[in-house]
Parts: C-alpha cells; sequence; structure tokens
C-alpha cells in the first residue's frame, strides 16, 4: 500500500525519509541532522521555483504552510476569545451602526429617534474609556438614576430657566455680535445654567443626602450627567440641523460636520465639565468645612471652560478650548488625593508645603 506525503500529497517512495517532492518528513518524528529545516526549505524553493507564475508559486506555499496552520481553528477553540468581556464589547459598538440600519430600514423611526440612539451609542464609547479611566465602584441603578433625571428633570429645570427675564437676557447676549457680549452670554448664561443642572443629581446625592464614595466614583457619575445632558441637546440639535439642511439653509458639508461634532465631541465635552464639577462636589462631601468654597471655584472653572468653547466654537481658539477642558479634566483627576491630604491639613491646622507631590503615575 503506497503511503503519501502530508504535507503535498505526493507517493512517498518505500524507506525513505523524506518526500522527494517538498522534502517534509516521512513521519512526526523531529527530522536528523542528515535533513534538517534549511535542507527541506532548499528543497521546497527549488521545486517551487520552476512555477510559471506568482499565483502558482502562492497556491503551492500555501500548501505547504497547510490549512492548520493558515487557520489555527483549535488553538481559537481552545482560546474561546468570544467569551472576553472586551471582545463582546468590542464587536458590540463594532457591529451596532449596522444593527440600527436594519432597525430603521426594517420599522418606521422618527429622526430624533434615531439620533438619540446614536448619541447614547457614541456616549457608551466614550463612557467606556473613562470607564477605564477612573475604574469607579458603581452598579447599574445609580447610572440609570442620574442619566435619566439630567435627561428628564435636568433638560426641563434649563428650559424653564432660559424663560426667567434676567437669564433670557443673558442668553440672548450669547447671539451677539460683539465678542464681549458673547461671553457674557455664555458664561455667565448658558455656562453657569447648564453646568449647575449638570451637577445637580451629583450635588443631592453627595452634598444633600451626604452619600459617600471614592473621588473616582463621583466625578464618573458627573461624566455620566454630562453624557445625559450631551445627548438630549444632541437629539434637538440633530432635528434643527436637519431642518436646515431640508430648507437650503446648511450644505450637506456643514450638516455632515455639525452633526457629527455635536453627536460625538459635544457629549464627551459636557461629560467633561460635569466631571470637573463632580471632583469639587467629591471633595466637598468630605470637607464640609470648605464645601461652600468648592462649590463655588467648580461653578466658576465649569462656566468659564463651557462659555469660552462656545463663544469661539467656530475657530480654533474653541478647539484650544476643548483640548484643554481634557487636559485640565485630568490634571483635576490625578491630583484628587494630594488636594485632599491639603484640605485635610488646613483642617487641622497644619502647614501646607506647597510644593507637595503630584498625581500619580496610575
Amino acid at each position: 500500500m503506497n503511503a503519501f506525503c502530508m504535507m503535498c500529497g505526493k507517493p512517498l517512495v518505500p524507506g525513505t525519509r523524506f518526500c522527494a517532492e517538498c522534502g517534509s518528513p516521512t513521519s512526526p518524528e523531529t527530522p536528523s541532522a542528515s535533513a534538517p529545516v534549511s535542507n527541506r526549505a532548499s528543497v521546497f524553493e527549488k521545486r517551487t521555483s520552476t512555477q510559471s507564475s506568482f499565483l502558482e508559486r502562492a497556491i503551492q506555499e500555501c500548501k505547504h504552510i497547510g490549512f492548520a496552520n493558515l487557520v489555527p481553528y483549535k488553538e481559537w477553540m481552545a482560546d474561546k476569545p468570544w467569551n472576553l468581556l472586551w471582545v463582546r464589547w468590542f464587536v458590540a459598538m463594532a457591529l451596532f451602526p449596522l444593527l440600527l440600519v436594519f432597525w430603521v430600514s426594517s420599522t418606521q423611526v422618527a429622526f430624533d429617534a434615531i439620533a438619540f440612539v446614536f448619541g447614547v451609542y457614541f456616549a457608551l464609547m466614550w463612557a467606556v474609556v473613562l470607564y477605564f479611566m477612573l475604574m469607579p465602584k458603581l452598579a447599574v441603578v445609580p447610572i440609570a438614576k442620574v442619566s435619566l433625571f439630567t435627561m428628564v428633570v435636568g433638560i426641563s429645570l434649563v428650559l424653564a430657566l432660559q424663560q426667567l427675564p434676567f437669564v433670557s437676557s443673558l442668553y440672548s447676549a450669547a447671539a451677539s455680535a460683539s465678542i464681549a457680549g458673547r461671553l457674557f452670554g455664555f458664561v455667565l448664561g448658558v455656562g453657569i445654567v447648564e453646568e449647575a443642572t449638570k451637577a445637580l443629581p451629583i450635588w443631592w446625592l453627595y452634598l444633600h443626602k451626604r452619600n459617600l464614595d471614592s473621588l473616582n466614583t463621583i466625578v464618573f457619575l458627573g461624566c455620566v450627567s454630562g453624557f445625559a445632558f450631551g445627548i438630549a441637546e444632541a437629539t434637538k440639535y440633530s432635528i434643527s440641523y436637519a431642518l436646515g439642511l431640508s430648507y437650503g439653509r446648511l450644505g450637506f458639508g456643514d450638516y455632515l460636520i455639525l452633526q457629527l461634532a455635536r453627536l460625538i465631541t459635544l457629549p464627551l465635552l459636557h461629560a467633561v465639565w460635569a466631571g470637573i464639577f463632580a471632583y469639587f462636589i467629591a471633595l466637598g462631601s468630605v470637607n464640609r468645612h470648605v464645601q461652600k468654597g468648592l462649590l463655588l471655584a467648580g461653578l466658576a472653572t465649569t462656566a468659564l471652560l463651557h462659555g469660552l468653547h462656545d463663544a469661539f466654537s467656530d475657530s480654533l481658539i474653541g478647539v484650544a478650548i476643548a483640548v484643554l477642558s481634557i487636559v485640565i479634566f485630568v490634571a483635576y483627576y490625578r491630583s484628587g488625593e494630594v488636594l485632599q491630604g491639603k484640605l485635610t491639613a488646613l483642617l487641622q491646622g497644619t502647614p501646607v508645603n506647597p510644593s507637595a507631590g503630584a498625581g500619580s503615575d496610575a
């Protein structure tokens, strides 16, 4: 009975230890020094060099490598990468838009609902990044409560405050032709109202109800409130952008840029600003002797960053303010424990070393 080479399938000469065609060993034993790997490779090179085309040579090389090496399915079945949590998240985030296309094509979905779902999609992507940066200890329930509060109560509160005479005049100033007027309206009007609203559920949980949590957890919940506000705002603006496109007030390029920025970047900025304010609330929850000062500092910082960005949103200065906002957010987070130690020292009357260490490298 003839034997055949396991690599190339050619008949083997009885009694030989290596295939005359491809040089592969005729048994699974480790080849001896009389037929080293380099020798087998040279035999294979000699054989494939006679092929007349690149395709034929490539096919022969694939056969030489073997299907089990090109598609190592046994290793995959042993490893089971689909059981890894990050792989499941990766697949879900990658394929969600395709599922949304199927959903929209098979049912009648309103435009604002589509914009809302896409806002949630991009916010989840950013939230995953912030989660692994902050590593908070949170359950789903508080996240859902904060999100729903900001989306329902917070947005309604902002709309109600905008009707008040003084606040209405501040919002009107944001549309001023002068840069001073725009800064006045965006910082003292839009910035203060929106940042205070986003911070309201965090203030309620940790200052009014006196709950205790780690700084990272409180900051992350602040970011969640910011994401919720940004999603609701993106849904509202998406409708106005669509109307502007349909009535010819916006070109296709302008619409695409505005829509993507509103759905992707601005919810993140809202989360960053709300996270900075939540940082001050977290410090105030354990330093009640300076709580009011911390609240004022948090509101002033975030309202200023928010207002400056909005006032210069149509220029590179706005981009610079956005970069500065993210850097400040990271810097506050990294220096949180250091500042907490200084505040404790102030309470105890201990001299504070102004050159105390910076944030950790974690």
